[in-house]
């Protein structure tokens, strides 16, 4: 999927290919929380995502370097697998969707 992301970005050039991968960014929170929330697994997910959120954000504030930034990640196979092609589907087609409102 990420040879498919690849393609699609060469071929959609650099401003519409950053659009696309910010739709399939968004897209895929939006699922992986919808995903969790049918498991039953929302409020881990939710602390995972609030744990990788304060790993990022703490080198643009300067309490930690980006060197720490793996001490911060949540532990990748305690979390709860899902299908991310759904994401990456739902989010290029929206985006070209409104790329193309747009460009009407």
């Amino acid at each position: 999927d990420a040879k498919l992301m690849m393609g699609v970005g060469a071929w959609l050039g650099l401003a519409h290919g950053a659009a696309a991968l910010m739709g399939v960014c968004l897209s895929g929170i939006v699922l992986a929380l919808i995903y969790a929330r049918m498991k039953n697994n929302l409020p881990m997910a939710m602390a995972n995502v609030r744990f990788a959120a304060r790993g990022f954000l703490n080198p643009l504030f300067g309490t930690a370097s980006f060197k720490d930034l793996a001490d911060h990640m949540p532990d990748a196979t305690t979390g709860q697998k899902m299908p991310y092609g759904v994401a990456i589907f739902t989010g290029v087609t929206l985006t070209a969707g409104v790329v193309l409102a747009c460009s009407l």
